[in-house]
């Protein structure tokens, strides 16, 4: 996994953590910033964000991946 890929994993974690209440403008704003300046590619992030709410049971969880997924 490139550094480019970690950086937009832990972003995605961040951001569909099951510990939040509400989704994470800050994490969701970050990981958008870094697909726009070109840190990362958007075909990655995407990836990422499919594989997560392909794989996850916890609602919160989906709900914030989805959340992502719009932003």
């Amino acid at each position: 996994m490139k550094a480019s890929s970690n950086n937009c994993f832990v972003f995605v974690e961040k951001a569909t953590s099951n510990l939040l209440l509400e989704p994470d403008l800050d994490s969701n704003l970050q990981l958008c910033d870094m697909i726009r300046g070109g840190d990362i590619k958007a075909r990655e992030a995407v990836s990422i964000i499919k594989t997560k709410i392909l794989e996850e049971k916890n609602p919160n969880v989906l709900f914030f991946s989805v959340a992502v997924s719009y932003s």
